[in-house]
């Protein structure tokens, strides 16, 4: 068994080989476009239109490779066929045997009834990867946007999530935020803003309104009533539903009630799964 380590410096410093980095580096992430680099290499039609494509600004990556193309660069396609279209590819080519770099080429395909797009090369020597493909009508003297179909796969480190396809956090607070209130005889929660809510000196009887907001499934929102000394009632809204206990119909003296509620979306209600708890 072998075992191997790069790159150290040193003097005189170990030499490396350019396939020896390509080695490491192409594990940092894999084959693709750079998202949100300049123009992301998108392909469109020329203006004025014609059988040629512009190619934009962007970053790709090869097999530890680097690729940029810092300006729009136009790309001219082959004549079409007088009777039969061809699907062409605009590809990334990778050559490390003899020309060492990195280009932009057309890769034609084959005129026919109903053309399939031409193969791409993926060895050792030659690796190359698709921009998109372009669909060359019979006769055709030009192509537009509609004649293009993207292929660009995007660049990503190995073994992470692709951020473009997490849940966005619409209606979901990372937060927690806390409101209070000393006391009120009528207390309308905004279920968007807050995820508890502190009664801290209820003087008076209490009416629990339907909270307002868009809440989501399973949302939590808990209640802490602390009276002023003196024991209080409290009403609740027809949205609320206690299930395993009873509702609180008011507050001891000199202890703090918590209700803890879930908002249900299938049944519409603030629902209190668990029993109420008293603090002293």
């Amino acid at each position: 068994m072998a075992q191997y380590s790069r790159f150290f410096g040193g003097d005189p410093a170990p030499e490396y080989t350019q396939p020896q980095f390509a080695e490491v580096l192409e594990k940092l992430f894999s084959n693709g476009v750079f998202k949100d680099v300049d123009d992301e290499l998108a392909v469109s039609e020329n203006n004025p239109v014609s059988l040629s494509v512009i190619v934009a600004s962007g970053e790709g990556w090869i097999n530890g490779f680097w690729y940029q193309n810092t300006e729009d660069l136009t790309k001219t396609l082959g004549a079409a066929d007088p009777d039969n279209p061809r699907i062409d590819r605009i590809i990334l080519r990778l050559d490390t045997t003899d020309d060492l770099e990195i280009t932009c080429e057309v890769l034609e395909g084959t005129p026919a009834a109903e053309p399939d797009p031409p193969e791409l090369t993926q060895e050792a020597a030659t690796y190359e990867i698709s921009l998109c493909q372009v669909l060359v009508a019979e006769d055709a003297t030009g192509v537009a946007d509609e004649d293009i179909t993207d292929e660009r796969e995007y660049a990503t480190v190995p073994n992470t999530v692709d951020l473009s396809s997490v849940q966005t956090l619409t209606n979901k607070r990372v937060t927690k935020r806390v409101g209070s209130v000393a006391s009120s005889a009528s207390l309308t929660i905004d279920a968007d803003s807050y995820d508890e809510y502190n009664l801290t000196a209820l003087g008076e009887t209490i009416t629990v309104n339907a909270p307002t907001g868009t809440p989501t499934d399973g949302q939590t929102l808990i209640l802490y009533f602390k009276d002023n000394g003196t024991g209080r009632t409290i009403n609740w809204n027809a949205i609320f539903s206690f299930i395993g206990c009873d509702a609180p119909t008011g507050t001891t003296a000199g202890k703090v009630l918590i209700v803890g509620l879930k908002y249900k979306s299938a049944l519409s209600k603030w629902v209190c799964p668990n029993a109420i708890a008293e603090e002293g």
